[in-house]
């Protein structure tokens, strides 16, 4: 596996923790009487064309930075709710 493989795997994993934690989220949100929200998926296009290394690692760093807010912004919700 290369690095950029690698890179994008780590962010793989991101995005499936960044999905736990909506998915905790939204349990703590919902009262007994009330149903679950259906699930967000992304709709994500294939990316086609060739970009070069940097702005492919540029592309992915923003992604993992984007799914690690998420992540806090979750935990904090969850957080604030248990207290």
């Amino acid at each position: 596996m290369n690095a950029v493989e690698k890179f994008k795997s780590t962010a793989d994993n991101f995005d499936e923790l960044a999905y736990l934690t909506e998915k905790m989220v939204a349990k703590f949100e919902r009262t007994e009487d009330m149903l679950a929200r259906p699930e967000m998926v992304e709709n994500r296009e294939p990316n086609n064309s060739q970009p070069d290394l940097i702005d492919l690692f540029n592309g992915i760093n923003n992604r993992l930075e984007l799914v690690l807010n998420k992540i806090g912004s979750n935990v904090e919700k969850i957080i604030n709710m248990i207290d």
